[in-house]
């Protein structure tokens, strides 16, 4: 009874689990796979101390926001080093299946200068 038990509550769990989609490599493009129905996060180093800090440029098709600010959750830094950046997190949920393009800048809202772009490739798949 005490194992079914456990197993129940993994199955539970794991259908609540959020994949975790970062940038650590500062890569211009990411190419993901998730599951119809699957809750995905975008985790993305962000300084907003220094007036930048990332913007979504396209609205997604196949995936619904439910990150209630419109510049997603910041997390502060782990440290207390000056300058440190924290990350900057946007959640959705896999709504339909396709191909999503998510496109976003990272830059200060009174110039271009010093801005960078991520494509983000989601493929949402039936599984």
């Amino acid at each position: 009874m005490h194992s079914a038990l456990l197993v129940v509550l993994a199955l539970a769990l794991s259908c609540n689990a959020v994949k975790v989609i970062t940038n650590e490599a500062g890569a211009a493009t990411l190419n993901e796979t998730i599951k119809l129905g699957e809750t995905y996060q975008l985790s993305l180093k962000s300084n907003p101390t220094t007036g930048f800090r990332w913007e979504l440029k396209t609205k997604p098709l196949y995936s619904e926001r439910t990150s209630v600010d419109e510049f997603g959750e910041f997390i502060e830094p782990s440290t207390d080093q000056m300058g440190a950046p924290g990350k900057q997190i946007f959640t959705f949920l896999g709504k339909n299946a396709g191909e999503e393009h998510i496109e976003l800048s990272y830059e200060r809202p009174w110039t271009k200068e010093g801005s960078k772009s991520l494509d983000v490739l989601i493929r949402i798949v039936v599984a």
